[in-house]
C-alpha cells in the first residue's frame, strides 16, 4: 500500500559519474523508474542530498514533482524541510518526517534563511511530531544518522527513537550505517534502527551486502505485525531476496544479536 525509500543523491540533469570520490548524483530519466517500480515517497534528508549544491537541490525536488513521487527531509528554508510528506490509503492517513544528524554534517541543516536538510534536533523532532500527531492516523519517522558501519545501536539514537515514541511516532526507520542495524519494540512500536543499503554498489562485505526491508503491517490505523525481510544485492546494486537456507537466517541471527529488548 506504501512503500518509503531514502533518496541519497540529488537528481540533475547534469549528472556525472564520480568513480574518485564519494559525490553522487543521479539521473532525471531513472525517476519515472523509481514510480513505475512502487515508490510512492522518499526521504531527502541524508549528507549527499547537497552534493551538487543548493542548485542540485531544487532541481530534485523539480524532478520529483514531475514524477509523483513524494519527497521530506529537505528544502530551501527550514520550514519547507520539517514538512511532513502525507498519504492516504483507505481510510488512514500516514504522516512521514526526514532529518539528518551525521557527525561532520551540521553544516546541511536548513535555517530560516538558508537551504539544507532537517536537524535531527530533539525539540525540533518532538515538536514536528506533536504538530503531526493531531493530523493524522499514523506517524512515521525516519532519520538519517549516526556512525557508518555498525550494527549496534549508539545509546543517543535509542534515546532519540524512544523520545519519538514517546512524542507519538507509530513507525521509526532509521538509515546511514551501510549495514542493518538492530532493531526494537518499544511501547508496542517498532524501531529499526538501520535497514542497510539498497541500491547501491558497496559488494565489498557481507554486511554492506545485505540489507533489509522494514515490512510494517497494519489492522485500520493500529501496527499490527513487523517484519525485518533481509535481501543481498548481487551484480552491482540488484538486489535479491533472501531465503532462510540461502543465508536469511545468518543476516537476521546478526541483526538480532544487535537488538534490544526482552523480545530478543
Amino acid at each position: 500500500d506504501l512503500t518509503l525509500a531514502n533518496l541519497e543523491n540529488p537528481v540533475i540533469r547534469a549528472a556525472v559519474w564520480h568513480p574518485e570520490d564519494t559525490t553522487f548524483t543521479g539521473e532525471p530519466r531513472l525517476l519515472p523508474i523509481f514510480e513505475q517500480g512502487g515508490i510512492d515517497g522518499v526521504t531527502l534528508a541524508n549528507n549527499h542530498i547537497l552534493d551538487a549544491g543548493v542548485p542540485g537541490l531544487r532541481e530534485t525536488m523539480v524532478h520529483l514533482d514531475n514524477a509523483g513521487i513524494a519527497y521530506a527531509g529537505a528544502g530551501m528554508d527550514l520550514a519547507e524541510a520539517r514538512e511532513p510528506m502525507i498519504f492516504e490509503f483507505g481510510e488512514t492517513e500516514v504522516g512521514v518526517l526526514s532529518y539528518l544528524r551525521v557527525p561532520s554534517y551540521e553544516w546541511a541543516w536548513a535555517t530560516e534563511t538558508a537551504p539544507g536538510t532537517a536537524p535531527l534536533l530533539a525539540d525540533v523532532m518532538r515538536k514536528d511530531i506533536e504538530r503531526l500527531r493531531s493530523e493524522v492516523d499514523l506517524v512515521v519517522v525516519s532519520p538519517h544518522w549516526g556512525k557508518e558501519y555498525i550494527a549496534t545501536p549508539e545509546p543517543w539514537q535509542v534515546d532519540f527513537a524512544h523520545a519519538a515514541v514517546d512524542a507519538g511516532a507509530d513507525i521509526f526507520v532509521g538509515g546511514h550505517a551501510h549495514w542493518p542495524k538492530g532493531i526494537e519494540v518499544y511501547r508496542g512500536k517498532p524501531i529499526f534502527y538501520g535497514v542497510g543499503n539498497f541500491l547501491l554498489d558497496q559488494s565489498w562485505s557481507e554486511e554492506t551486502s545485505t540489507g533489509i526491508f522494514a515490512e510494517i503491517t497494519l489492522y485500520g490505523e493500529r501496527p499490527v505485525q513487523f517484519r525485518p525481510v533481509p535481501f543481498i544485492m548481487l551484480d552491482y546494486a540488484q538486489p535479491n531476496f533472501l531465503v532462510p537456507r540461502g543465508g536469511g537466517d545468518r543476516a537476521l541471527r546478526k541483526i538480532y544479536s544487535a537488538s534490544l529488548g526482552p523480545e530478543f
